[in-house]
């Protein structure tokens, strides 16, 4: 089959829509399906078109089997104004590297953002191909959960264009369970329409390895203590909590840090917080690749996960939880809901609640006092991933569903 993949993400940003879409491209053409992605100019988490993309209006690559058709947009990182135009701007460049795409079987569209389905319901009609939406994130929900949007007219625009997004599509892939409950419960989308597409990891990339403490050099951290957060610093992470942590251990344990890698909204906020508090233990290093993330994975004692406490977020399973249970790491988990049950259920690391620093703290302490206790938890989430996670056990299994369907 020929699959045509809509995302205003993609690889090479380092984030989790766009290493999630990475591997499931990877997986479809390792299964001898024709993949093509139309995607925008790389520019996340800093907000900067990448070098070698810049000047640019559209542009063709193929990276491992995948054909990849970029379009410019208009980079930001921001909210309000900016994150508007920044969703418009894919909007109406799209069709420029859709026009030069070959006519697929499935269109497999990324959302959010819903406007990436005006493009994508525009080209179904004219190819007559049907469409597969992919719900990483429930929006407007999300937001309105969050307070990022308030009861209007800007919201009720969004829940109609919403609503003729699932109408216009065949399938629907939900991430996590919280996610098809919403979508059966109240968004009204038949169960028979859904089809289950979990977050996952690389397995091969992110495993246990022997520990080798030089790439700690650059972050002048190579005799500390790590606890690792890598992927998006955004307003639903609530990374704040972490920082709250870090402080309460600082005295009792001098040689613990949290390394903090990545990018996203709210960087700039939350390390001026930690400025602000004096957090001496907690580094903000920016943006990294992905091979550097496994191999700061396997010099971290754990890693840490924060969502907010909302109602919304218990319906989320954090994608940077899966390669750290890939890499035989223990996870610190701070939150409620699917992530929290995951880690609980598999002993693959400790849970406190969403928004509790001194929970989270007690947590810590309790990895830095028991090496036996770290071993085990990074032993158990390893078994799990192998068993349950791997994106090649996810991609077949995502095929069997769609191949259920005799007429597509």
């Amino acid at each position: 089959m020929r699959f045509l993949i809509i995302s205003q993400y993609f690889e090479p940003e380092i984030g989790a829509a766009q290493v999630r879409l990475g591997a499931f491209a990877r997986g479809l053409v390792k299964e001898g399906h024709e993949v093509e992605v139309v995607t925008g100019m790389p520019n996340h988490p800093n907000g900067r078109i990448a070098a070698g993309y810049r000047k640019k209006l559209t542009c063709f690559e193929e990276i491992d089997g995948i054909r990849i058709r970029r379009v410019w947009l208009y980079a930001s990182t921001g909210s309000g104004l900016r994150r508007i135009f920044n969703y418009l701007s894919f909007m109406f460049a799209s069709p420029f590297g859709l026009a030069r795409s070959k006519r697929p079987d499935f269109i497999f569209v990324e959302s959010p953002p819903l406007s990436v389905m005006v493009p994508a319901r525009l080209f179904a009609f004219m190819w007559r191909r049907p469409i597969i939406m992919n719900v990483a994130d429930l929006w407007p929900d999300a937001a309105e959960n969050l307070g990022l949007i308030r009861e209007g007219k800007a919201l009720r625009a969004l829940q109609r264009l919403e609503s003729k997004c699932y109408r216009s599509s065949k399938f629907i892939c939900s991430a996590t369970d919280g996610i098809r409950e919403i979508l059966e419960t109240k968004k009204g989308v038949p169960p028979g329409k859904i089809l289950d597409l979990p977050n996952g990891a690389d397995i091969r990339l992110f495993r246990p390895r022997e520990t080798d403490r030089s790439i700690l050099i650059r972050y002048d951290l190579e005799e500390n203590d790590i606890f690792l957060y890598a992927g998006t610093v955004g307003f639903a992470h609530r990374l704040e909590t972490a920082v709250d942590a870090m402080v309460r251990i600082q005295d009792q344990f001098p040689k613990a840090h949290l390394l903090v890698v990545g990018g996203g909204s709210e960087w700039e906020n939350v390390s001026a917080y930690a400025r602000k508090i004096n957090a001496s233990n907690v580094t903000f290093a920016g943006p990294v690749t992905l091979e550097e993330v496994s191999e700061l994975l396997n010099v971290a004692l754990a890693t840490v996960s924060t969502i907010r406490d909302s109602e919304v977020m218990k319906g989320v399973r954090p994608s940077k939880i899966f390669p750290s249970m890939a890499s035989g790491v223990p996870v610190l988990y701070s939150g409620a809901g699917e992530g929290a049950e995951i880690i609980s259920a598999s002993g693959a690391g400790l849970v406190s609640p969403p928004e509790e620093p001194k929970a989270l703290a007690e947590n810590m302490k309790a990895l830095l006092l028991n090496a036996n206790k770290v071993e085990q938890m990074g032993s158990a989430g390893r078994r799990l991933m192998e068993e349950r996670f791997s994106w090649p056990s996810i991609v077949n299994g995502w095929l069997s569903q769609l191949n259920d369907f005799p007429c597509k």
